[in-house]
Formats: structure tokens, C-alpha cells, sequence
């Protein structure tokens, strides 16, 4: 069904919208996905999803799911500290943020003393990646063989009641 639609998306503010059908969401995943293989990604590593929930959002967890990349959403309201808390308790690897979050990002690295395989940002900011320029990697993809033993996604508790925790 590469002609159907698979995903509408609608920017709340101004009414925008953009359609992508499967095989162009396929195309725009395995794009990223090729990307990432080029910084030296493999399967298993970390990816970093600071981002809103845009169609680069999507297009992101497609290529960690076919990479056998282990997807760790995070939230856009995070503080550098709790970035930081993350990356000291689980490595990034690769990044992909809002260009808002750059700045925050950046020192929250600095201070956990990582070194990601790749940073991308919406946006642009010095010492990244734009995404506009993963636009030109080949739209085929290898799938990575994933068994039902790998992880694929990452998530941290709330942390109401203290620090959070991996889950």
C-alpha cells in the first residue's frame, strides 16, 4: 500500500499541513537511516529524539525501528540538567533536536562528557547536522535483523518520586 496515506500532519499555529503515503515515509526513514550508517550508527546504539512531534519525528523512529536503533524520545520541556541525567545514565549515540534545544543540548554533553556519533537538527545550528541535508542519501534502506530479544525504544519514568528511571 506505498501509494496510501500514512501520515497527515497539521501545524496547530498556522493550519500547515503536510501527507506523506508509506513509501514516502519509508523513503524519508530510510534516508535518515542511511545517514546515520555513514556516521558510523550501528545497530543497537542510542538515538535521541529531542524534538516536537513533526513528520521528522516519524520519519526518525521508522529508521531506529528498521536500523534496530534503540529509539529514547524525550521531551521538549526538559531542563539541561535533565538532559544531562539522561545522557550520564544512558549514552547517546545520536541526536536529533529542535533547534531551541541546541543550545541546552550542547552543555548537557558537555557536562555528562559525551561525544554522539551524530547531532542533526531542525533547524540550523554550528556543529550540527542540518536534516535538510539528509535529504540527498539514498531512499533504499538494508533492514537491520532484529529479533525479539533487541530493544527498539527507551523510556524514562516521570520521576515524581525521585530520580527517573530507564524503562
Amino acid at each position: 500500500r506505498g501509494d496510501q496515506l500514512a501520515l497527515i500532519w497539521t501545524d496547530m499555529d498556522t493550519d500547515a499541513e503536510q501527507q506523506f503515503t508509506y513509501k514516502e515515509l519509508a523513503a524519508n526513514g530510510n534516508k535518515l537511516l542511511n545517514f546515520l550508517r555513514k556516521q558510523g550508527v550501528e545497530q543497537g546504539n542510542n538515538l535521541y529524539m529531542l524534538t516536537p512531534i513533526v513528520p521528522e519525528t516519524w520519519f526518525a523512529t521508522f529508521a531506529g525501528i528498521k536500523g534496530g536503533l534503540v529509539s529514547v524520545p524525550t521531551a521538549t520541556s526538559m531542563t539541561e540538567r535533565e538532559i544531562q541525567f539522561r545522557f550520564e545514565a544512558y549514552k547517546p549515540d545520536v541526536i536529533i533536536a529542535f533547534e531551541g534545544l541546541t543550545d541546552l543540548v550542547d552543555d548537557a554533553l558537555k557536562k555528562a562528557d559525551c561525544t554522539p556519533k551524530a547531532k542533526i537538527v531542525l533547524g540550523q545550528k554550528e556543529g550540527w547536522t542540518s536534516y535538510t541535508e539528509i535529504a540527498e542519501e539514498n531512499p533504499q534502506a538494508q533492514a537491520a535483523e532484529v529479533g525479539n530479544e533487541d530493544v527498539l525504544f527507551c523510556f524514562f519514568t516521570s520521576g515524581t518520586t525521585g530520580l527517573p528511571k530507564r524503562v
